[in-house]
């Protein structure tokens, strides 16, 4: 999922659309999780860019369509949004292991920061438009 965060554009969720994901955090969550989303929610706004940018919010595929191409299918038409117009793109990589695959695809280290007791580091990552 992307989020368009250029400049005059409100890529925050609607009313509605906050609340299913609210509604699904509870659903299939803890209570505990739940406070913690909401907390690693802050810490990673905190350390979100305020340049106008495409933010990649999550991507990922099963581990058994791992290295079949589905990831990179995924990801380009969002990469090719951002070349087209002409905007940076960013995203949280909560996996060290994906570094690579996410340089090989323009994308550079911007920082690390912690997000919450019981989580990964996030790495910020920065891609520039071609």
């Amino acid at each position: 999922m992307w989020l368009d965060c250029s400049e005059g554009v409100n890529a925050n969720l609607s009313l509605p659309g906050m609340l299913r994901f609210a509604l699904g955090q509870f659903r299939h969550g803890t209570k505990g999780a739940v406070k913690r989303a909401i907390k690693a929610g802050g810490i990673m706004d905190s350390h979100h860019p305020k340049t106008p940018h495409l933010y990649l919010f999550t991507i990922g595929t099963r581990q058994s369509a791992r290295g079949s191409g589905l990831g990179k299918a995924l990801l380009a038409p969002v990469l090719e949004a951002c070349d087209r117009e002409k905007l940076p793109c960013y995203l949280e990589n909560s996996n060290p292991v994906n570094h690579s695959y996410y340089a090989m695809h323009g994308f550079e280290r911007m920082e690390i920061f912690p997000c919450g007791e019981g989580g990964p580091p996030l790495e910020a990552m920065w891609r520039r438009p071609s």
